[in-house]
């Protein structure tokens, strides 16, 4: 059968793992984990495993929602204004100095050694 004359995807009555994955975007794995837990109803026909249609349907109902968040309230208690540490600039370091590479903070070290 070509492309062209095959039956849309929801119209069939079973579906192999594989194209429940492709048709949810859940890998296989996740989907016998949910056979085994009893989520998703799964039938044998020979050596394959199908899902129903009606049994896909139920399980995809069965998702929980995301629910929307609550707008953020607007008010300057949100802004920390940064705080000044003596002997410590913006960097985190002292004097200014900005962070290095690893080797470069090495040597540095040896040379504030007393």
């Amino acid at each position: 059968m070509s492309i062209e004359n095959a039956p849309p995807p929801l119209s069939r009555m079973a579906f192999s793992l594989r194209e429940v994955g492709e048709l949810t975007g859940i890998c296989r794995s996740v989907l016998y984990r949910d056979i085994k837990e009893g989520k998703l109803r799964a039938v044998k026909h020979g050596g394959r495993t199908l899902v129903l249609r009606c049994d896909l349907e139920n399980y995809v109902n069965s998702f929980v929602p995301i629910a929307p968040k609550p707008p953020r309230p607007e008010s300057a208690d949100n802004t920390f204004p940064p705080q000044a540490v003596e002997g410590v600039e913006e960097h985190g370091l002292p004097n200014g100095r900005r962070r290095r590479g690893r080797r470069k903070a090495r040597t540095m070290q040896r040379e504030l050694r007393p």
